[in-house]
């Protein structure tokens, strides 16, 4: 909505700009440009020089499965390609600006207020579409725009698309002048991106600025988009096989189907991608995107540079020169001088966020403005082992500018931080209390958790050899420098480097290991002697020895502390980067080589480089350790008695393939005692081997599962996870006071399983302005968050993915109380208003798909979804036993209130505001212990309404009553970059695998004050502007780990052999929106022109990272517009989409297998 006048504080480019926005979206659609592209196939070569880039080596070992065995490097695609003119005779070639996009689509580029025109040609055998997100088809008065969005071009035709660039595409206040949308075919959403037909489209609110046209002054666009391109489900499969086995081709079944995931930047292996060149001092925009599926968790790093996140940026080159009483914060020295019609506005030097990596799942696109001060040759790669080892690298340069020196950004203050770190080899415990310490009192062992913690012949159990940092107090490395009590809880990561912006950190880094080793960082400038990172970087003799640092020898490294390193001018006053060994990266991180390195803003910091806004800070690394992928894993091996760790695998993995059986004879076996005893006077002894027979089945079945989301089976003693290299919450206690202001810098390393989504029980985190319950974290990422440390007593900071829960990812948090805190909320909540809400749990009969077809298609359901579906001699089908959070209307609990059927397996919605009282009277109706746990921050009174201290995690009894009241402090509210109003999750947390699995999983909302209460807002707790709130979970319910296993199984006829078919797995893994599969979700519908607020929320485990799409639609949050929101474990969205056009639009997580196995649904604008 356009403001009709300058407000206080905020300057008048503020008012214009906006204004401007707005009249973008009511003037009548301009011609923009009309485009010529076909679908064409073409040979495309993932490596063409023939030479791992990398490493300037021929390919060898590992690299070469991708490159020279199997198929090789060569393989038939699909791509679109530009052509002059309609008759599609002379394609348009790519610009120099524009060879590194590789097998990308040609660039689209359009404004907003603008008609995109495509006229699209299909050169394929099969049927193919071109599809903008975010984009608005034109249509008829009263016509489906959904089915006029990108219709599928048979092959050999073609079609002409006509598209409006709504103004909620276009770059927001904070944002570069272009920004990144993808566009790919969606006739076979996942064929057709393995096929290859993705492409950029960059979008600007004035044409002006977006043309691509370098020479004249334009910024440079760099395009990255990684993919995983499974050439296994691609449609020229066949074509590249050539009737070749894999045989024939050198290889195994397995290693042919690895070889043809090609771990693809732009279409390029092991830095094959060429001209991603750009100048010193040259404006760039970098445009990030990710496509695929589970796989397809990435985080882009780039070595030696960082940058910035929704900076303001000005279309007229040249340096900003600050204008007194304009600005609110110093700005960056590469901010460009607005137009002088437009004066400076306040937020441009007052927004953005600092960093040197992008998280991206499948469907991320995200722009930022890279600086370029720092002249240099480096990798930009995938931060996790996988992708990095297959070759998901690529190089970039920044040629010298003219005159400037090679680190242009670094203005040194003369201050020098001095370091001395030596790489030791220790025996590293993982437990040493010996138990489980998590409820604050010691526990032994469960079954569960001696695996990972126990030694006997094939498990080395919780101690293993390791390398940790460890600092000194000088040169000499005689006198280690003490580590505080209050620093304990660091464990195995190293030393925390501390500076300020204009700082020059040296360190003097011994490596008293029996490998070679190096440190290095993130964050900061260096020059290459200083990068402590090996690759082909044209360096040679003296500067290459940083990159290797031998056994026995000592190594000085200097690194500058740039502007760029520091906080961004929307950052706190310090951020964390990480340093670690990159000899060998993923094997010296899973030794143990990695810590943290926190910057400072110039004159930010006490005497001690400790932040002066908080009261503590504390330093946490989520890591899943492999030790089977350790430098000392063969060290390890060798204490268990093996030769190596190959020796080891091969034993243990025969020893569990045995076991494997055995456990699955006495599982049928058990069975089979049951049903001869039915009936006799041996039925309640039967009963009793039941169900020890049951339980043994759930934990086979939970192992089972959690290794097809992990590693191979036999591995699983030796996968770690840890915090800060502890498990169960063996961690060194950290203990607050109930109000503390507390700084958590927060790290994660490893591979596809390191998704972690560190939650703070009790707790509420800001997050990037944001306010949050957990932070979403993939390997190589670096986050700085505080807490307002609330509800006192013993609880725990947990990974919330399922997996890392019951694995040992929790470390126990104590809050002591505050009298004067607790007085405060006590009398602020006894006067103000009180929202109640009386829930139970109970048991439900759920249906994923009540329509029994899949609603997409309107027609049966195809094979893929069968397995979901039907039921089997191996798989349950659609129909479950499940757990539900229901509302009534009082506390006699017999009146139900009536939810919203697009609700579906949620409970109700819960709605308060800062200030308000929150009560929830909860019952147990189910047959088992449960709770209702809010996540948000929420301060638990001391009292429930009956005068009873409840806690906020205990069980609740079968038939048993709990009342919890609840005071919502400001910390728990929306922050300055949210909406007015935050979501949180709650659930059961009595057990956090089973029970959200069993469907216990509801939406709290919290708004500002008079959110719902004030006169602008709506009946119904609505917001003002907001027509319906609507919570979608998107999760993968997992049937198998529920409570109520057995019931279903004993309900669908099936018994403990169905457990062994190879379909019962995935049977049971449901991809679903709210509980339903393909479409099923009933009454999702909106009036064209209302504004709906989805409250979208993530659950589950490792396979649980979701990227919704609603087709044609634009996801708005309060200061960007994205085409998805990221979703992982209890991470929540809150974002606005406006129904602009009618029709039936497809919703769904892009993710691709996720989309195949049935998480969509349909949006229904009337």
């Amino acid at each position: 909505m356009g403001r009709q006048g300058a407000l206080p504080g905020w300057c008048p480019a503020l008012v214009l700009l906006a204004a401007a926005g707005l009249a973008a979206a009511q003037q009548p659609a301009a011609s923009g440009p009309t485009y010529y592209i076909a679908a064409d196939v073409v040979q495309w070569n993932y490596a063409p020089s023939g030479v791992n880039l990398c490493t300037g080596e021929e390919f060898v070992g590992d690299p070469s499965l991708w490159t020279k065995l199997g198929v090789g490097s060569v393989y038939s695609k699909a791509q679109y390609r530009q052509y002059t003119d309609a008759t599609f005779q002379t394609l348009v070639p790519k610009p120099a600006s524009e060879v590194h996009t590789g097998v990308l689509g040609p660039v689209l580029r359009a404004s907003v207020g603008h008609v995109l025109t495509v006229v699209l040609k299909n050169n394929l055998g099969f049927p193919v579409n071109l599809e903008p997100a975010g984009v608005q088809p034109e249509v008829a008065a009263g016509g489906d725009a959904a089915a006029a969005l990108a219709r599928a071009v048979a092959p050999g035709a073609n079609a002409t698309y006509r598209w409006l660039v709504p103004a909620s595409m276009g770059p927001q206040d904070m944002e570069p002048t272009a920004k990144l949308w993808l566009y790919r075919s969606t006739v076979d959403l996942v064929a057709d991106a393995n096929a290859g037909l993705v492409g950029p489209l960059l979008v600007s609110n004035t044409p002006e600025v977006n043309t691509g046209d370098v020479a004249a002054g334009q910024p440079l666009d760099i395009i990255t988009v990684l993919q995983v391109l499974d050439e296994n489900a691609s449609p020229f499969l066949e074509a590249n096989l050539a009737n070749r086995t894999a045989a024939q081709m050198g290889v195994t079944e397995a290693g042919l189907a690895e070889g043809n995931l090609m771990h693809a930047i732009n279409g390029y292996v092991f830095c094959n991608t060429p001209g991603m060149e750009m100048t010193q001092g040259q404006q760039v925009r970098w445009h990030m995107g990710s496509v695929g599926t589970e796989v397809d968790m990435h985080n882009l790093h780039l070595h030696g540079n960082t940058f910035l996140n929704r900076a303001w940026l000005g279309p007229t080159p040249g340096r900003l020169r600050g204008q007194p009483g304009m600005c609110r914060a110093p700005l960056p020295s590469w901010f460009p001088t607005p137009p002088p019609s437009l004066p400076l506005p306040p937020w441009a030097g007052a927004n953005g966020h600092r960093a040197n990596h992008l998280p991206m799942i499948p469907g991320t696109a995200r722009t930022w403005h890279f600086p370029t001060d720092n002249a240099g040759f480096g990798p930009m790669t995938c931060h996790w082992g996988d992708p990095f080892k297959a070759g998901m690298k690529a190089m970039y340069q920044v040629n010298p500018g003219n005159g400037m020196e090679t680190l242009g950004g670094v203005r040194p203050s003369g201050t020098v931080r001095t370091y001395y770190v030596e790489a030791e080899e220790v025996e590293w415990d993982y437990a040493p209390r010996g138990g489980d310490y998590c409820t604050g009192s010691l526990l032994p062992w469960t079954e569960e958790q001696e695996v990972f913690t126990e030694a006997n012949h094939l498990s080395p159990g919780s101690k293993l050899m390791k390398a940790q940092y460890i600092e000194y107090t000088d040169d000499t490395f005689t006198t280690k420098k003490p580590v505080s009590a209050s620093d304990a809880y660091l464990g195995l990561l190293g030393p925390i480097i501390r500076a300020e912006v204009g700082d020059t950190i040296q360190v003097v880094f011994k490596n008293s290991l029996r490998f070679p080793a190096t440190m290095h960082p993130h964050g900061v400038a260096y020059l290459k002697n200083s990068e402590g990172s090996p690759y082909f970087d044209g360096t040679m003799g003296a500067d290459r020895d940083d990159d290797h640092v031998q056994p026995g020898t000592t190594y000085t490294y200097t690194w500058q502390v740039a502007e760029t390193s520091g906080p961004g001018p929307a950052d706190l006053s310090n951020i964390v980067w990480m340093y670690h060994s990159h000899t060998n990266e993923v094997e010296d991180v899973y030794a143990g080589l990695v810590g943290a390195l926190v910057i400072g803003r110039k004159g930010s910091l006490k005497a001690d480089l400790t932040a002066q806004d908080v009261d503590k800070k504390v330093v946490l690394l989520f890591m899943v350790s492999n030790e089977v992928h350790s430098l000392y894993a063969d060290v390890n091996a060798q204490e268990m008695g093996f030769t190596s760790i190959e020796a080891w695998e091969s034993v243990a993995e025969a020893a569990y393939n045995a076991q494997a059986a055995t456990d699955q004879q006495l599982a049928l076996q058990e069975e089979q005692l049951q049903q001869q005893a039915a009936g006799t006077a041996a039925a309640a002894a039967a009963a009793n081997q039941t169900a020890a027979a049951g339980r043994r089945l759930a934990r086979l079945r939970r192992r089972l599962l959690e290794e097809e989301e992990e590693e191979e089976g036999y591995e699983e003693p030796m996968l770690k996870h840890g915090i800060n290299g502890y498990l169960y919450c063996n961690m060194p206690q950290l203990t607050f006071t109930q109000g503390e202001k507390v700084r958590f810098h927060i790290l994660a390393l490893g591979t596809e399983v390191d998704m972690h989504t560190p939650n703070f029980v009790g707790q509420s985190l800001q997050v990037d302005n944001q306010r949050s319950s957990a932070i979403g974290l993939m390997p190589g990422a670096m986050h700085s968050v505080d807490i307002v440390m609330a509800n006192p007593g013993i609880s725990t900071v947990q990974c919330r993915v399922a997996d890392h829960i019951s694995a040992g990812m929790q470390a126990v948090v104590k809050v002591l109380a505050s009298e004067e805190v607790a007085e405060a909320q006590d009398t602020t909540a006894a006067a103000t208003t009180v929202r109640r809400y009386f829930i139970a749990a109970e048991e439900v009969e759920w249906d994923y798909v009540p329509l029994g077809i899949d609603g997409c298609t309107n027609s049966a359901f195809g094979p893929d979804a069968e397995v979901f579906v039907a039921r089997t001699a191996g798989s349950i089908g659609s129909n479950f036993t499940k757990a539900q959070y229901k509302q009534y209307t009082d506390a006699t609990f017999t009146t139900p209130v009536e939810q919203p059927a697009w609700q579906g397996i949620l409970g109700p919605t819960l709605v308060t505001e800062v200030g308000q009282a929150l009560e929830i009277v909860f019952q147990n109706r189910l047959d088992l212990p449960a709770n209702l746990m809010l996540d948000g921050g929420l301060e638990l009174l001391p009292a429930g309404a009956d005068g009873k201290d409840v806690s906020l995690v205990a069980p609740v009894a079968p038939g048993g009553n709990a009342t919890y009241r609840y005071y919502v402090p400001e910390s728990a509210g929306p922050a300055s970059e949210d909406l007015s109003t935050v979501a949180y999750v709650y659930t059961s947390s009595v057990d956090l695998v089973a029970h959200p699995n069993a469907g216990l999983v509801g939406v709290l909302v919290v708004g500002s004050p008079g959110t719902f209460t004030g006169a602008d807002s709506k009946a119904g707790d609505l917001p003002q502007g907001v027509d319906a709130m609507v919570p979608l979970l998107f999760t993968i319910l997992n049937e198998a780990v529920s409570p109520y296993l057995q019931q279903n199984l004993e309900a669908a006829g099936l018994g403990v052999a169905a457990t062994y078919e190879p379909v019962w797995g995935e049977s049971n893994l449901k991809h679903a929106i709210n509980g339903y599969l393909y479409c099923n979700l009933p009454g999702l519908e909106a009036v064209r022109g209302s504004t709906l607020r989805l409250l979208l929320v993530g659950m589950g485990s490792e396979a649980d990272m979701h990227s919704p799409v609603f087709t044609g639609q634009v996801l708005r949050s309060k200061s960007a517009a994205y085409q998805t929101a990221e979703l992982m474990p209890t991470v929540t969205r809150v974002v606005d989409v406006e129904a602009q056009q009618a029709g039936t639009w497809p919703v769904y997580c892009v993710v691709h297998d996720h989309f195949s196995a049935g998480m969509r649904a349909n949006l229904v604008v009337q």
